[in-house]
């Protein structure tokens, strides 16, 4: 079992039962739990890559725009 622990939350990948949960903790206290499975745990995966990759060449983009405007 792999477990990361953040401030707010937790991570944890089962690799017997194939399980990828997420605990929060909300400012009011509540512990929130999903669990997903191997499908749902890769969809996220890909999901959080695309943003972050989008996000990179986002900045890049406005980069390359600035210097080209001199």
């Amino acid at each position: 079992m792999i477990t990361k622990y953040l401030k707010f939350g937790e991570f944890t990948w089962d690799d017997q039962t194939k399980m990828f949960d997420v605990t929060i903790e909300g400012t009011d206290g509540v512990i929130k739990k999903v669990s997903l499975n191997k499908t749902y745990a890769f969809a996220l995966m890909r999901f959080i890559i695309r943003i972050s990759q989008r996000n990179w060449h986002r900045k890049l983009d406005k980069a390359s725009k600035i210097k080209d405007n001199k």
